[in-house]
């Protein structure tokens, strides 16, 4: 793609966020900063409360507990209580155990301003006779420049500095809720007055979110998975979205994946012949082995590519269960935590980024808007609809499209006009998927990217329902009111059906003459070297006639552009096709026939 080269657009950038908010431009449009996830397929461990009886916890359901304070001269601080990130660049809500009665929040992105604020607690915590002392919180963090740090304190007023996720890059967030544990026995274990507080650093970034905080024994065994993923994908560093997170591939779609996982030792004594371990319901099985990680090492381990089985036919989807493991000689204090599963669905028309029940919503109100999401294609494949999800809250009776853009953001194909229905709508959790058809059917390349979104003309509401979190830069939302793409952080339901769809074009064998055009059986068939194809328009038309083997994959283009009234004919050549059963379509703004042609040498 080619790299941005408006020094104005550069310059308005710079002036509006700050250089760190320009990264390096893939297309000839302005990105503007992401809101999005960058940890790829990252799977949330759900916190499940405490691991143990804490010395002390607290869960944000009391302000009164807590003290509020800023350094540096900065006057923004932190909040407790149920309220959302809020200003240009929000993330959603915690979903911490106790999210319903109030968790700590800085929202760096409100005021846009320096940011050296903390919330500290009220009464130091007793930890004599504690001799390994570990401080357990659930979070949920997105980092733009921002530093998220624990002090901790034995006088209440030397404050000892622990930096935390340290292990996230620009744009990443961690999962939601994440639990997250400190070994703070070096300031804490065995003294009878312990303070700390949460200190967030930064300017006009995102959001971090804490709640249900405790202070428990350290174990002297702990093995923590922290991260599972089935990709590993940079958005400033891959050349293409070919590895991004897919979580449904189409038939001929599936491609290698970069299996991966993070594990962190939160015992006090070292993990002795560590072992991580991926296996999968398809024959996968890897292992990792390390002699010693020490107390408070982070591992991350790039298992070796793995391409998950296909199904024996193209129109079956079929789940694939990739399974992660990690223990080490000893027994460990929590093995709870130390196991994973992640999912894939392989095979059928579907390529597919979001996942499955709708977890939220994008849209601007009342306003004209694109949104969707980048896909790479494999192979040449013929693109037939484009699946979306309209969320509750969306007026009923808009008028939407959808539209294919190339990676130079010119289209290359859209869809029928669509009006949205009341029993069309997603309520939270659901799923009601609504194929717009594309017409023509898209002949979208091998080898390249693919923007796919929903368009909204605006004057009244729509939104589009989300599942799944995105990576940055690869879900985009388009503002017309400000001529401008923008990463966004939650995956809209916006996705792509490569084989015929009945709901849009009937399948195959349609009656012949429908809508003014007829398309003969080729003759003759079986075909042992070549046959003809015969059609008939009965109005001048842009004509298509493509030819596909029996799982869809486009195979040659044999008609394309205008053709008058009357009968028509070309020949094909079947000599360098393998014997089988092969189909040739007619399509024209009036509709699509489909028709079987059997090669046998």
């Amino acid at each position: 793609m080619a790299k941005h080269s408006s020094a104005i657009l550069l310059l308005c950038f710079l002036a509006a966020f700050g250089s760190n908010d320009l990264r390096a431009q893939r297309t000839t449009w302005p990105l503007m900063r992401d809101q999005g996830r960058a940890v790829q397929a990252t799977h949330a461990h759900n916190a499940a409360g405490f691991r143990s009886d804490p010395i002390w916890s607290d869960d944000f359901s009391d302000p009164s507990h807590w003290t509020f304070g800023t350094l540096d001269s900065t006057a923004h601080n932190w909040v407790i209580g149920t309220a959302v990130s809020g200003g240009a660049y929000p993330t959603p809500a915690i979903s911490s155990t106790s999210a319903a009665n109030g968790y700590a929040l800085f929202d760096s992105g409100l005021p846009c301003g320096p940011d050296n604020g903390y919330v500290a607690i009220n009464d130091p915590v007793d930890l004599s006779g504690h001799a390994h002392v570990q401080l357990q919180f659930e979070q949920f963090y997105r980092k733009f420049q921002g530093r998220t740090w624990v002090d901790v304190s034995n006088d209440g007023s030397t404050w000892t500095p622990f930096e935390v996720n340290v292990q996230l890059n620009v744009g990443q967030y961690t999962a939601n809720p994440e639990v997250f544990r400190l070994d703070i026995s070096s300031v804490a274990a065995m003294q009878d007055s312990v303070w700390f507080r949460f200190r967030y650093t930064g300017n006009c970034d995102y959001a971090w979110m804490v709640d249900d905080v405790a202070i428990v024994d350290q174990p002297a065994h702990d093995l923590q998975l922290v991260t599972a993923a089935t990709t590993i994908w940079n958005y400033n560093t891959n050349a293409s979205f070919d590895s991004v997170y897919y979580s449904a591939f189409s038939y001929y779609e599936t491609r290698p994946r970069a299996l991966n996982m993070t594990y962190y030792n939160a015992g006090y004594m070292p993990a002795i012949h560590a072992t991580a371990s991926i296996t999968t319901s398809d024959g996968y099985d890897e292992s990792h082995v390390l002699d010693t990680v020490a107390p408070g090492d982070t591992v991350v381990w790039n298992a070796p590519l793995w391409t998950p089985a296909q199904p024996i036919d193209w129109y079956i989807s079929e789940s694939r269960y990739f399974y992660y493991a990690v223990h080490a000689d000893d027994s460990d204090a929590y093995s709870l935590d130390n196991l994973d599963t992640l999912v894939l669905k392989v095979g059928g028309p579907t390529f597919m980024r979001n996942d499955t029940a709708r977890d939220g919503a994008v849209g601007l109100p009342g306003q004209p808007f694109k949104v969707g999401n980048w896909f790479h294609n494999a192979v040449d494949q013929d693109a037939v609809a484009v699946g979306v999800e309209f969320a509750t809250g969306s007026a009923v009776g808009i008028e939407v499209d959808a539209l294919v853009y190339d990676d130079s953001l010119h289209v290359v194909a859209g869809t029928v006009y669509h009006v949205v229905s009341e029993s069309e709508l997603t309520p939270m959790g659901g799923q009601n998927v609504v194929d717009l058809c594309v017409y023509p059917p898209a002949s979208l390349q091998a080898g390249k990217d693919y923007l796919v979104v929903l368009e909204h003309f605006g004057g009244a509401d729509l939104l589009v329902a989300t599942s799944g979190y995105s990576a940055p830069q690869s879900s985009l939302l388009y503002k017309w009111n400000e001529g401008t793409w923008q990463s966004i952080s939650t995956t809209p339901v916006v996705f792509l059906d490569y084989i015929d769809s009945k709901s849009c074009w009937g399948g195959v064998d349609e009656t012949a003459g429908m809508n003014g055009i007829d398309l003969y059986p080729c003759n003759p068939n079986p075909s042992a070297d070549k046959t003809t194809v015969q059609y008939k328009l009965d109005a001048p038309a842009r004509a298509v006639l493509t030819l596909h083997d029996l799982h869809g994959k486009r195979l040659r283009t044999l008609v394309d552009g205008p053709m008058g009234t009357g009968q028509h004919q070309v020949e094909v050549d079947t000599r360098s096709m393998d014997a089988g059963v092969y189909f040739y379509t007619l399509r024209t703004p009036a509709g699509m026939v489909t028709k079987r042609m059997v090669v046998m040498h």
